[in-house]
């Protein structure tokens, strides 16, 4: 076997959000012995990168410096379907939209698929992403994995579960840990194709407190041109399990302007576009309920496709879970940071979720709420500054930050903070030769 018939030309490679791209030569094994061979013969002393399917979902976990990069790409094989168990086993290239398309002639879906839809299997384990269709049990994808068969970096393989402590290494632990080959997932069955998602408009504080007691999960967006009270668009969605349901519901037209917008974005932009959300909108085309599918209940956008459109520099994206007792006070404190520094994010969004007691590598959510905020690159090299004032802001509030999304936050860690509260009880040894900025980053962190 060749490594020529491996090897592609250098090429350049993005990150997920678009905000960072390498050149590299891209690998692209067909089999278990192809990856065994490249590690073998090409990577035994060098540096490589593990990137499955078009992304890791994980900026920092996709690049590297060194000029290679294996894809699994070619390994998204469906290899065992077992209906009794409700499991099934697949190979770690696949795209997770594709692999709930086959679960769904099936009747079956999995928990947190994420709602940028173009995501890896292997990416979705090792960056341990979350989606709105979660519960309880299955707070975070990891949560639906029984076992993996890992490649070690020294090229021999291993199958881990549960019971094993490199399995919880790997779920999260950006690929640094081996290579994900396959994965056996739990199955859950389809109780509904249709969905109602209600929108309420939440003016104050008051307002919020009665709604978030009456409701497990949300999704929705925060008022961030509203300095003086919390104002934010709220969503809960439940699935529909009858027709009689489902005719009883009266929709109203609705018409969305974001997209439009987004081509322009600057305060003036985005302080119309809020205006149009919380006033306009909420008067004169306020639709409180409507149906919607299974398919629009995972994914809430082509998210991978529309970056470069929207934002040309890629987008910077911060999210993490915060405890309840300093949900109020964190969220007016940031809204102050964005108004002192006039530097607003594109979104400002807020989530009610199942937190996550599992002891993954960099589990999240910790916390049932979690905020996120996303920024243009041009707004973050000009306010420096205002980032590392939002991470001291989120250090002592004691929030959990989804390192898997979050671009700059290794920029605004110290060594303490990372062994303390990140790395905690996990032995990290990250000198293999398995690379990525992340793992660089790491390392510079804790010299």
């Amino acid at each position: 076997m060749s490594s020529r018939i491996l090897t592609h030309e250098k090429k350049i490679v993005f990150s997920w959000n678009r905000t960072e791209r390498s050149k590299s030569f891209t690998y692209l094994p067909k089999s278990e012995d192809e990856i065994k061979f490249l590690i073998k013969n090409n990577f035994r002393k060098k540096k490589f990168l593990i990137k499955t399917g078009l992304c890791a979902y994980g900026d920092k976990a996709c690049l590297s410096t060194s000029p290679h990069t294996i894809s699994l790409m070619k390994l998204n094989k469906i290899l065992r379907l077992n209906l009794k168990r409700k499991t099934i086993k697949v190979q770690s290239g696949i795209l997770l939209v594709e692999l709930a398309k086959f679960l769904k002639e099936k009747n079956f879906f999995i928990y947190n698929i994420p709602g940028g839809a173009n995501v890896s299997l292997g990416g979705a384990i090792s960056g341990n992403v979350h989606g709105r269709m979660s519960a309880q049990k299955f707070a975070n994808f990891g949560d639906n994995v029984k076992s993996l068969k890992i490649l070690k970096p020294n090229g021999n393989t291993t199958t881990v579960n549960r019971k094993n402590n490199l399995f919880y290494k790997i779920i999260g632990g950006q690929s640094l840990f081996g290579i994900i080959l396959e994965a056996e997932l739990i199955m859950h069955k389809i109780k509904s194709n249709s969905y109602l998602e209600e929108l309420f408009y939440i003016d104050n504080k008051k307002e919020f407190i009665n709604f978030n007691k009456k409701n497990d999960k949300f999704f929705g967006f925060i008022d961030i041109f509203n300095a003086k009270k919390l104002s934010a668009n709220l969503s809960t969605i439940k699935p529909i399990r009858s027709k009689l349901e489902n005719k009883k519901i009266n929709i109203s037209k609705d018409i969305k302007l974001s997209d439009i917008f987004a081509f322009f974005v600057n305060n003036l932009t985005l302080k119309i576009l809020y205006f149009f959300l919380f006033n306009i909108k909420k008067k004169l085309f306020f639709r409180k309920k409507k149906i919607i599918s299974f398919e629009k209940n995972i994914y809430l956008s082509n998210y991978h496709y529309t970056i470069p459109f929207f934002f040309k520099e890629g987008l910077l994206e911060t999210q993490f879970s915060v405890p309840e007792g300093k949900l109020f006070n964190l969220i007016k404190n940031l809204k102050n940071l964005f108004y002192h520094w006039n530097a607003f994010p594109i979104f400002f969004i807020i989530k009610k979720m199942p937190s996550s007691s599992k002891k993954y590598f960099f589990n999240f959510p910790i916390y049932k709420f979690s905020l996120s905020m996303g920024f243009s690159k041009k707004i973050y090299l000009k306010n420096r500054m205002m980032f590392k004032k939002i991470y001291k802001l989120l250090d002592e509030n004691n929030c959990n930050i989804y390192i898997t999304k979050d671009e700059i936050f290794l920029e605004n860690l110290n060594k303490d903070l990372l062994k303390k509260k990140y790395l905690k009880s996990f032995k990290v040894n990250f000198q293999n030769n398995i690379s990525s900025n992340f793992n660089e980053k790491i390392l510079k962190v804790l010299k």
